[in-house]
């Protein structure tokens, strides 16, 4: 007969598999890697830079090329913290709440770089804060997560809810890949647009 204990650890090994997936499917698809990158910061825009039509058509401004390199920092700084490899195969409370941490990086960093410098990257902006969003719901999922793992018996609703919010965290983390995903691809796109990709 399965211990509750044992039944814990798989369902916190499930947890690390759905992190895991879900942290990896977007850098596939983008064909990017899970190492940590610094997060940039750009530039002050001026603003000249942000109401010159030549600005919306032409070549990428210094500070244009630094607030779009400072955004994909933040998507590989938050999935190379969270595909990093884990002491162990059990996951502890500690361990999702340091998750919930390194998920409302996304936030954080977005909120501290603050407004594109120019329209045409606002697209991109929009994009990103949706992906955040995301990003906050999966933090406080896993939170609620730490706080039942110490609850679970077999059998018990502990059981079932930690299931059922798990499968939130999931979706969270997929939309929040995916849209991420999208934001990349927009970002890529304006500098194609602009001659300089």
């Amino acid at each position: 007969m399965n211990s509750p204990q044992r039944g814990a650890t798989r369902l916190g090994t499930a947890v690390l598999a759905i992190v895991a997936t879900a942290a990896v499917a977007p850098l596939i698809a983008c064909g990017g890697s899970a190492e940590k990158t610094p997060v940039a910061t750009p530039a002050p825009a001026t603003s000249a830079a942000a109401e010159s039509p030549a600005a919306a058509t032409g070549p990428l401004a210094p500070e244009e090329s630094a607030w779009l390199d400072a955004v994909g920092a933040i998507n590989a700084r938050v999935q190379g913290d969270t595909t990093a490899s884990p002491e162990s195969a059990e996951v502890s409370g500690e361990d999702l709440r340091r998750l919930a941490e390194t998920y409302r990086t996304c936030s954080r960093e977005i909120t501290r770089l603050g407004d594109p410098p120019s329209e045409r990257l606002r697209p991109v902006h929009d994009i990103v804060l949706q992906a955040c969003g995301e990003y906050d719901e999966a933090a406080e999922v896993s939170d609620q997560l730490a706080e039942l793992l110490p609850k679970l018996e077999s059998g018990t609703s502990e059981v079932r809810e930690f299931s059922e919010v798990s499968d939130r965290m999931a979706a969270a983390l997929i939309n929040a890949g995916s849209l991420m995903v999208d934001a990349q691809a927009k970002a890529a796109q304006i500098r194609i647009d602009a001659g300089q990709w």
